[in-house]
């Protein structure tokens, strides 16, 4: 902004951002902390869900095992790299939307204070847009993560089942249609940041609002 106000137009503007990867690790410490707290807190009620339901031994949620830590730190560190990355992408698609908005603010002869507002909307849009989305699907993976880890630790689960939620879209309908066995992927997405290319659970792309249903070993058992 301040380039703008001094050199006027595009020239004004980056060629490209610097990578945000050299923030991973200090995203990193923030927001584990976070997703430490809201993972357990899934997770326990999960735990206390099976135990209403199955009647099995609160023992076995008792002792807080080492690989629910591990898992956290993995979560916490896909979620900063892959966050840092593709906002990294998407910034720089910001920018260059926003040269393509000044050349043709300059084209139009406008006055270098919409020329700024030009700026500003560009990435508050890009910057409020992607904070919502990095919410919604990292509120569901989270969740969906400490469900697996709680069905496994239950003893009691042979599989899954996607619930698709009602604007779902037809990969998430179709995959609905499977149970998958507990361990076992539901869809692989090449295009996907590496991390998350592997979907045992929702979301299965980004923004998906789709759940997942246990299957019962004593349930199936007895159909």
């Amino acid at each position: 902004m301040s380039n703008l106000n001094k050199q006027k137009g595009v020239k004004a503007l980056p060629t490209k951002f610097v990578h945000l990867a050299e923030w991973d690790r200090e995203l990193y410490e923030e927001a584990q902390p976070l997703i430490e707290l809201y993972f357990f807190k899934q997770y326990e009620e999960k735990a206390n869900d099976y135990v209403a339901r199955t009647g099995v031994s609160p023992e076995l949620f008792a002792v807080q095992r080492p690989e629910l830590k591990e898992q956290i730190r993995k979560l916490a560190l896909q979620f900063c790299k892959e966050t840092n990355a593709t906002t990294t992408y998407n910034l720089n698609e910001a920018l260059s939307k926003l040269r393509n908005e000044l050349e043709e603010g300059l084209v139009a002869g406008d006055r270098m204070t919409e020329l700024v507002d030009r700026v500003q909307s560009v990435f508050t849009n890009a910057s409020d847009d992607r904070a919502e989305l990095i919410a919604q699907s990292e509120a569901s993976r989270s969740h969906h993560e400490a469900q697996l880890q709680a069905a496994r630790d239950s003893g009691v689960v042979s599989g899954t089942k996607l619930l698709p939620s009602t604007d779902a879209c037809e990969l998430c309908v179709s995959l609905a249609e499977e149970e998958v066995a507990l361990g076992d992927i539901y869809y692989t997405d090449d295009k996907a940041p590496e991390a998350y290319q592997t979907k045992n659970a929702p979301p299965i792309h980004p923004g998906c609002q789709c759940a997942l249903e246990e299957v019962l070993i004593d349930t199936k058992e007895g159909e």
